[in-house]
């Protein structure tokens, strides 16, 4: 159960990357018609961190046994949530604020979560 937290971390900070790209993009927001956002460096801090998200999720989500790596891992996720998640808020992203709280839930599944029995 603790490595599907990390793949619920990857795939929720792929679908924010989504969102963050549109967002730098598009006139408008994604379900925020009143948010001008485009080209800003708000959406740009946004989308790197959700690339950055993406690859804590896939390590975190993978079989590596590196106990310091996974701790940078971890705590550096923790920060990239939420440091996204008040990007997103100050952004008025709402999508990419909610995708940043299934990214913490998925965190707290890699970090509270059983560890698999060796076989």
């Amino acid at each position: 159960m603790s490595k599907d937290g990390g793949r619920v971390m990857a795939f929720a900070a792929f679908l924010a990357l989504c969102v963050a790209i549109y967002n730098f993009f598009a006139p408008v927001g994604l379900f925020a018609p009143l948010s001008d956002v485009r080209g800003s460096l708000g959406a740009g801090v946004a989308i790197f961190g959700c690339l950055m998200l993406i690859i804590a999720g896939l390590v975190l989500g993978g079989r590596r046994r590196n106990v310091p790596l996974i701790a940078i891992f971890v705590i550096g996720g923790l920060a990239g949530i939420l440091g996204t998640g008040f990007a997103a808020y100050l952004l008025g992203s709402w999508v990419i604020l909610c995708l940043m709280a299934v990214c913490l839930i998925g965190w707290l599944m890699r970090v509270f979560g059983r560890a698999p029995r060796p076989a």
